[in-house]
């Protein structure tokens, strides 16, 4: 069939001539390929330069540029007298990559031998080809790092991390708090200062090299990091350890369920110390569940029982409805209230005054005193002295305590509220109420930072006194005081007596409201004093939960406070007692100064007090080397009269060390501070050896090693003032 095509193909074609078509039609398909997948390059390209050119700019930038954080300095937090309770310390993590070492044994010798840990150990993960990064060893001081750079056998990984540790442990541990994993603070003043203490991170933009080294870069952003601001706070360290150790051990002989302790100035509303048994350390608070860090203090409430009284009687005798001498009569022990309740008195009592209502804690006598005062103003007394209502202490934490208005109050709410049943407080409300006595009716707001500061400890910002309200006319107040003298020097609070200090307090028992209902089966007993009378500086309450041993605050709560108030009192010259005035032989005129040189300086001591001088140095168990004014000068009456001991020489490369024997502890660290020398100290309270002894010539910036105790006679006179 003539013009007959197969398959396209005309049979008629020579072979040649069908390969040559078909070459052709090839070449045009790969032509056509090329120039379709040639625009597509085009235009491909077109879109990574001119469209996307930011966009793949920006990766390029990311690949080989970091920006890397820069982490602010956490401002640490100092005591009172700055002792520094929590501070930022580098360590170094230390990590092995068995990839990068040259002979593991001499590698694993190096690094045993820097950081004191089995060779075996790095040896064994020297040879540990499976992984790249094996960790070594963490909290490596940072004083290692030049060293473990230095290696000659192979090259670590280290990583450089700040550390928030605590010096002193678990002492006011629950005041400043604890950090988590994020260094973000969860407790205490860490967590309600925050913001403050943790500072603003900065940023620079480092380079990355082609092996993935991150180097500084030039004329690259950089913003440095803004530092956290320190803290120092109102507590004093040795305060804050004489009470944690003498809770402690006052539970431990209550067999109580815990306890708290709160030292305050009652004139400024400075916290000295706020203590809690049990006790956690920040150091390791992973071994420590939620209950350890919870600041009892400011967060337990409980009836304050027999302590809320002091509001009843105030309330009284400011309105001017009963005088401290008018007489009530106490039923004999016994009162029956409106709906059958009998309240009681652990003594029968029949008719008293008010001052000894106070004075031997009569439940019934202050039923009859509220009864005058009435229920608005009973609300109206307890709000003023800050029961229901927060004290504004600067804690992340801090709850109210119950007070019912007396829109809510049935016939015996009245008479219960009277003697501190039917209300809850925290211990820190009781302390303040009491310290509004003792700053003569002023109530303050209690506060534990004191100043804000720079690295540098440049002040920022200072914290001043707060005084919130005038709850008591100041002469009420002058009574009150007189008459929680009497509580203390013959009614309950006898066991919390010193003699020769003035001591204002009350004792407290309470039943617990378990379930809705007050059992006598657990109690919270307390006592709160303080003292000296006619200036009171300190207030001392002491809390104990649950006591077995005995359960009344005048049997297991004052002892514990007459233990912390004379170790406080041995610990410092604030509360010296100065002779009675008809002591001192009155003097007229100008009298030659005596000569004392070569007698002990004891001795001459007691001399210049009978001679009418005031003696301002003096040192036990030496001898006198002069006196200034000089033997022979006339003086007056009531002088300061210098007593020096003989001196010792020295070079000009040394330093006398002094005699701090018989000095208060913070004084003889302020001494030794001030000449130049460290301390190293056993014990508290008093000094009572010192080694270099006094006299000694030593080098600026030795070691002096004291010993120190407490002094068993309250009445012991330190008179020193170096």
């Amino acid at each position: 069939m003539p013009g007959m095509y197969i398959g396209g193909i005309d049979e008629k074609e020579e072979p040649s001539v069908l390969w040559k078509k078909q070459s052709i039609r090839r070449m045009y398909v790969v032509l056509t390929v090329f120039l379709v997948g040639f625009v597509l390059v085009v235009v491909r390209f077109y879109q990574i330069q001119i469209i996307d050119h930011e966009k793949y700019v920006d990766k390029s930038r990311t690949m080989h540029k970091k920006r890397k954080i820069l982490e602010p300095r956490r401002g640490k937090l100092y005591d009172r007298h700055m002792m520094t309770l929590a501070v930022n310390i580098p360590q170094v993590t230390v990590a092995v990559d068995p990839k990068l070492v040259k002979n593991p044994k001499e590698f694993a010798e190096e690094l045993s031998s820097i950081l004191g840990i089995p060779r075996s150990m790095v040896l064994r993960a020297c040879q540990n080809r499976k992984r790249r990064y094996i960790p070594i060893a963490s909290g490596v001081p940072i004083d290692y790092l030049s060293r473990l750079r230095s290696l000659k056998n192979g090259r670590l990984a280290l990583e450089v991390r700040v550390k928030r540790r605590y010096p002193f442990g678990y002492h006011a541990s629950q005041i400043i708090g604890r950090l988590n994993y994020k260094k973000c603070g969860v407790s205490g003043l860490e967590e309600k200062y925050n913001e403050v203490l943790a500072g603003t991170p900065g940023y620079q933009i480092v380079l990355r090299d082609g092996r993935g080294r991150l180097r500084p870069g030039i004329d690259v952003p950089r913003v440095d990091p803004i530092d956290g601001q320190c803290l120092q706070l109102t507590i004093d360290l040795n305060y804050q350890a004489i009470a944690e150790e003498e809770l402690r051990k006052g539970v431990e002989r209550a067999g109580a369920r815990a306890g708290m302790c709160i030292i305050v100035q009652p004139r400024s509303g400075e916290i000295l110390s706020m203590a809690n048994y049990p006790v956690a350390d920040p150091n390791n608070s992973a071994s420590y569940d939620s209950i350890a860090w919870k600041n009892r203090s400011v967060i337990d409430q409980f009836d304050p029982g027999s302590t809320f009284k002091i509001v009843t009687t105030s309330a009284a005798l400011d309105l001017g409805l009963m005088d401290r001498d008018d007489r009530i009569y106490a039923e004999e022990g016994t009162l029956t209230l409106e709906d059958g309740t009998k309240v009681r008195d652990d003594h029968p009592l029949g008719t008293i005054t008010v001052e000894e209502a106070l004075t031997y804690s009569s439940n019934i006598a202050m039923v009859k005193l509220a009864r005058k005062i009435g229920a608005r103003k009973m609300f109206e007394y307890a709000r003023n002295f800050g029961f229901g209502v927060r004290t504004g202490i600067d804690l992340p934490v801090e709850y109210s305590g119950s007070l019912p208005t007396p829109a809510n109050w049935d016939p015996t709410t009245l008479p219960r509220i009277a003697f501190g049943y039917g209300l809850s407080a925290t211990a820190l409300q009781i302390a303040m109420a009491y310290a509004a006595i003792a700053n003569n009716g002023l109530l303050m707001t209690p506060f534990l930072v004191k100043r804000r500061l720079t690295h540098d400890r440049s002040i920022i910002e200072e914290r001043t006194a707060e005084p919130k309200r005038q709850v008591i006319k100041p002469e009420t107040a002058s009574v009150m005081r007189e008459i929680l003298e009497s509580v203390v020097s013959k009614g309950t609070g006898k066991s919390a007596a010193i003699s020769g200090i003035r001591i204002g307090g009350k004792t407290g028992t309470a039943q617990k409201l378990i379930n809705g209902v007050y059992t006598n089966r657990k109690h919270i007993a307390s006592f709160v004093g303080f003292f000296p009378l006619e200036d009171p500086r300190i207030l001392i309450l002491v809390v104990l939960d649950e006591p077995t041993n005995g359960y009344y605050g005048s049997a297991v709560a004052a002892p514990v406070f007459r233990r912390i108030a004379l170790r406080l009192i041995n610990s410092t010259t604030d509360f010296t007692r100065t002779p009675p005035q008809e002591t001192v032989p009155k003097m007229s005129g100008d009298i030659p100064l005596p000569d004392y040189t070569g007698i002990p300086a004891r001795v001459g001591l007691k001399w210049l007090r009978l001679s009418g001088f005031t003696p301002v140095l003096f040192q036990n168990r030496q001898m006198i080397y002069n006196t200034v004014p000089a033997p022979g000068s006339k003086c007056e009456a009531g002088m300061e009269v210098q007593i020096n001991r003989r001196g010792a020489g020295t070079d000009m490369n040394s330093v006398v060390m002094p005699d701090v024997t018989g000095l208060p502890l913070r004084q003889a660290v302020n001494v030794l501070s001030a000449a130049q020398l460290q301390a190293r100290i056993t014990g508290s309270g008093i000094i009572r050896s010192q080694r270099p002894g006094a006299g000694s010539a030593v080098r600026p910036g030795a070691t002096c090693v004291l010993r120190a105790s407490p002094v068993n006679n309250p009445l012991a006179e330190f008179l020193r003032v170096p």
